[in-house]
């Protein structure tokens, strides 16, 4: 594919998500991975430099995102929340309602965490990890989100993922 042909596939893809005036989660990820995987072989990408030295500093970021990824499993919202956000320390973080958590402040959220030191990066993918149905399983769903995320952080998925069995 030359960089012109990929400049027309990702452009045709843009539009088949804009074509509902909305973006759904699903799409939002594919793009993200898209883009992640193929922009470094056809143009020049210039990677994000840490400026977060502590998830205390995003935590705003953090229960956005965690929030999306609770709403979106076969459990318990709230439990699956909780699952992740105790284990990053947070414990007076909230759970968000759906519709707080929108996907343009849910994609602002995740390009904010992927300003994150190195170190944080893994941490919050394994929290995030732990969302799945019923602290047992992880949906698809839950899956897509967090290697997605990773990918924008431009951090490996967590090992502990492929260890998951789905239902």
């Amino acid at each position: 594919m030359s960089p012109a042909q990929y400049r027309l596939f990702k452009d045709t893809l843009v539009h088949f998500i804009q074509t509902d005036k909305r973006t759904a989660l699903l799409e939002w990820c594919l793009f993200q991975r898209l883009r992640h995987y193929l922009d470094p072989e056809f143009i020049k990408v210039k990677a994000s430099r840490p400026r977060h030295r502590s998830l205390k500093a995003v935590e705003k970021e953090v229960q956005i995102v965690l929030s999306v990824l609770a709403h979106q499993g076969s459990g318990n919202p709230q439990s699956a929340f909780r699952r992740c956000a105790d284990s990053l320390g947070f414990a007076a973080m909230t759970l968000k309602l759906p519709h707080q958590g929108d996907i343009a402040r849910f994609s602002r959220s995740v390009h904010t965490l992927a300003g994150c030191y190195p170190l944080l990066k893994p941490r919050l993918l394994k929290a995030m990890s732990l969302a799945g149905g019923d602290g047992v399983a992880m949906e698809p769903v839950e899956r897509e989100i967090i290697c997605s995320v990773a990918a924008v952080m431009d951090c490996p998925v967590p090992s502990c993922m492929a260890l998951t069995v789905e239902r």
